[in-house]
């Protein structure tokens, strides 16, 4: 229900929408593939890059100190400062491709189908290994330089024996990121109500009661968890202006939904999904939202 209404001297935006796709099996590859976007906007894990990085230091620094003791059991000693400088630069490498590509760990066979799962992370395999040779190639070359020696790199030969390896350490890092903990989408607090355009005026909604919205011709229906279904005249566009800052999100032309009263999701087909929210109210979630299904997944996981 509403408040109270206050007078402003604004009128209502045309509607921005979502405009229709003409070709959807065209578009739906760009479309799913947003979620990597969607990673990056939110992040990858604070934990799991902490995680990575003991892990690369830890494996390169018993690497080393393998190889010198394995050198004096055998009575040929070497030398530790190229042994740390062989070792750390191809961690450093590891560490930049795995910062590169790990929001790709964040996708799933669900979102994909499984032939462009895997086509997506044999991609991303290898763009990491790429990344880290010449990362590490450039290091080295840089370190030898600065030592008076030159580094010889025969990409021909040695790319395969770094890739063997690369692929190993990219299925390691990507189950890091998959099951570090994830920080939550930053929104700011509820407040007590929110004001929502009403033609030329502004309605106030209590704000915790608010579950989600749909656009209904020239009018914007709110879905209150008291069951209660006001009407504001107002585009959809305006309304999520409004509401995004505190944790709605659009799911379909129609619909925005605030995402922690999200309580399960649910295919339907095709990339789309069905709702449920903590009243029990049901709601659209179209493929064409990608970004807003990994935020809702998210949620979910934690």
């Amino acid at each position: 229900m509403a408040l109270g209404v206050d007078e402003t001297s604004s009128s209502a935006e045309p509607d921005a929408g979502v405009k229709p796709v003409r070709d959807v099996r065209r578009q739906a590859w760009g479309e799913r593939l947003a979620l990597v976007m969607a990673g990056w906007r939110r992040g990858t894990s604070g934990v799991a890059i902490a995680i990575a990085g003991v892990g690369v230091l830890a494996v390169t620094t018993v690497n080393v100190l393998s190889e010198l003791h394995d050198g004096r059991r055998i009575g040929v000693p070497v030398p530790p400062v190229p042994a740390f400088a062989y070792e750390y630069t191809s961690g450093a490498g590891i560490l930049l491709a795995f910062c590169l590509v790990a929001p790709l760990a964040r996708l799933r066979p669900g979102q994909l189908g499984w032939p462009r799962f895997l086509a997506v992370h044999l991609a991303g395999a290898t763009a990491y290994s790429a990344v880290h040779i010449l990362a590490m190639v450039g290091l080295r070359h840089l370190v030898w330089a600065l030592v008076g020696r030159s580094y010889d790199f025969d990409f021909g030969a040695d790319w395969l024996y770094e890739y063997r390896k690369d692929l190993i350490s990219y299925v390691l890092l990507s189950l890091i990121v998959v099951f570090a903990p994830r920080r939550p989408p930053r929104t700011a607090a509820l407040p007590e109500e929110v004001r929502l355009p009403d033609g030329r005026r502004a309605a106030r909604f209590p704000a915790e009661l608010i579950e989600a919205a749909e656009a209904c011709g020239n009018y914007v229906e709110l879905k209150l968890a008291d069951g209660a279904r006001p009407l504001v005249r107002a585009t959809l566009a305006a309304a999520e202006a409004e509401l995004a800052p505190y944790g709605f999100v659009r799911t379909h032309r129609s619909w925005l939904v605030r995402a922690d009263r999200v309580t399960a999701l649910a295919p339907t087909g095709a990339g789309d999904h069905l709702v449920t929210l903590a009243s029990g109210l049901s709601a659209p979630l179209s493929r064409r939202f990608p970004a807003s299904l990994a935020t809702l997944r998210e949620r979910l996981d934690r």
